[in-house]
């Protein structure tokens, strides 16, 4: 079977309190509806920092940065920013 490149897209949100979160979503079909797959355990102070936070996430989710996060290879326990 070929391994396949996820749909995946980085969101980060501004709360009612002001603090900032990301949010992994994955299109598990490949087209236009996503749903979330992970989202940040701590808030962040600024956008950049919840964005940085998001995109180190999402790294962690490829097993090769170079290649992107494959469907066969994301860990099973994946849970965010605690995990890095």
């Amino acid at each position: 079977m070929a391994r396949r490149l996820l749909s995946l897209a980085l969101t980060v949100d501004q709360h009612d309190s002001g603090d900032y979160a990301w949010r992994i979503l994955e299109s598990p079909d490949h087209l236009a509806e996503f749903e979330p797959l992970v989202e940040g355990a701590l808030p962040h102070a600024t956008y950049i920092d919840a964005l940085k936070a998001g995109c180190d996430a999402l790294l962690a989710l490829c097993e090769d940065p170079l290649v992107g996060p494959m469907e066969d290879a994301m860990p099973d326990e994946f849970q965010g920013d605690d995990d890095l």
